[in-house]
């Protein structure tokens, strides 16, 4: 679920508060209650649900962003990760070659070392 979908969620969840609310009040209407103090009531509790349920809306909004955030950072970090060690093994292949060829150049040079001192002595 994404920020869009979310934040079209919770719009949608304003609007059927907004109908609920306008339902019971016309239900306390209808009922021809003239007590201003339980449409009072009515309205206050109407008005502390609605924030109520807003709040955690926008907490679940903000954990959404956050785990979204959290998300990209270990996307990033993963990324940088397999490029580091792309360059190390390229790097400990290089080195290993030119190990090789310098055992290789080495080997030639005590072969050739090895020669001349059979040559020179007989």
């Amino acid at each position: 679920m994404n920020l869009a979908s979310i934040i079209s969620y919770l719009t949608l969840v304003d609007n059927l508060l907004t109908v609920w609310s306008k339902s019971v009040h016309k239900y306390i209407l209808e009922k021809k209650s003239h007590n201003f103090t339980d449409i009072i009531d009515f309205c206050v509790y109407a008005c502390i649900v609605r924030e109520q349920l807003l709040k955690t809306a926008d907490a679940s909004t903000s954990d959404v962003s956050g785990l979204h955030a959290k998300l990209d950072r270990k996307r990033n970090v993963e990324s940088h990760n397999a490029s580091v060690q792309e360059k190390f093994r390229d790097s400990f292949h290089n080195g290993i070659d030119v190990l090789t060829s310098h055992v290789e150049h080495f080997v030639i040079q005590q072969e050739q070392f090895s020669s001349s001192l059979c040559n020179s002595f007989g």
